[in-house]
């Protein structure tokens, strides 16, 4: 019978853990004909000359510029132009993007400006996107990517503020796309890439700060109001990972790893490891040597391996 072993640091989580700082500098930088070089790859990578890339020594993000007629392709949104939305998210130098479009507070349709506001020679990459009143009929919008080094996510920061003299209505919940499948655990969502042996996925949480107020799918601004609404957005080689990263922001976390082989030594290249949390099986996928790493909050869980053929 063929049959899979696991080996893995599992029978306890440690109670603190942090995403690993690799070295390197943090960039925020906009794209011309000398610097194309600098574009995430991958089946969905969408960049072009005027977008701007955001990047450390662990991820690279693509934010599209406020350009005409400005989408992520010819497929997508394509009812709305789409400047000032995230369109690529990769680990660095993977060139293995699977993520079509991330539109904080379901942004559409045409920004005042895009620009570089911190180019992160002090440790932090910042870009901005805003739609003034003007632009947005009362309504001023202001979305902000700050990445700094060590990071494996983004933090998209989304201001809202009313200056008309009408009560206006605001979506804070950010909308993405494509995915295979999607999960929601603890206010956590989850997606897996169109095919899940790209081992590719993604993770986004409200994560308020002092003074933020808690996740809202929508709400009314009176004259002068604001709202101020902060979410991370995290890549990962698997669900269970870009989970695990997000999750890590919000309290203790411990470190899993291990490896999956076959009874002849090879490694499971296809086996995925499931985590179930709540009524969700999360997977994580093993690298071409078998090899996997998350994080998880401290606690106890049950697991299940699955691969192609063999019995769990």
């Amino acid at each position: 019978m063929k049959r899979l072993v696991l080996a893995a640091a599992f029978l306890s989580l440690i109670a603190w853990a942090m995403v690993a700082q690799n070295g390197g500098g943090v960039e925020a930088v906009e794209i011309g004909k000398s610097n194309v070089d600098l574009l995430p790859g991958g089946k969905e990578a969408d960049g072009i000359v005027g977008d701007f890339v955001l990047r450390n020594s662990n991820i690279q993000a693509l934010i599209s510029g406020n350009l005409p007629l400005r989408r992520a392709n010819m497929a997508t949104e394509y009812e709305f132009v789409t400047p000032g939305c995230l369109y690529d998210l990769d680990l660095r130098g993977a060139s293995n993007d699977q993520i079509t479009a991330f539109r904080p507070g379901g942004q559409g349709g045409e920004v005042s400006y895009v620009r570089v506001v911190n180019d992160g020679k002090d440790g932090a990459a910042v870009l901005e996107v805003v739609r003034t009143a003007a632009t947005g009929d009362g309504l001023f919008i202001r979305n902000e990517y700050r990445l700094e080094e060590g990071w494996q996510y983004l933090l998209v920061t989304s201001t809202y503020q009313n200056e008309s003299q009408e009560t206006k209505k605001i979506t804070p919940l950010p909308v993405w796309k494509e995915f295979s499948q999607q999960w929601t655990v603890d206010e956590v969502r989850v997606g897996d890439s169109i095919d899940p042996f790209d081992k590719r996925a993604y993770a986004w949480r409200f994560v308020p700060r002092a003074g933020e107020p808690p996740a809202e799918k929508e709400t009314l601004l009176t004259p002068g109001q604001q709202r101020i609404y902060t979410v991370a957005l995290a890549v990962a080689d698997s669900p269970l990972a870009a989970y695990g990263v997000v999750t890590s922001l919000k309290g203790q976390s411990g470190t899993v790893e291990g490896t999956v082989r076959d009874n002849a030594g090879a490694a499971a290249v296809q086996a995925s490891l499931l985590v179930k949390l709540g009524e969700v099986d999360l997977p994580a996928y093993p690298d071409s040597t078998g090899k996997f790493a998350f994080l998880l909050p401290a606690g106890e869980y049950k697991t299940r391996l699955v691969d192609i053929g063999r019995a769990s």
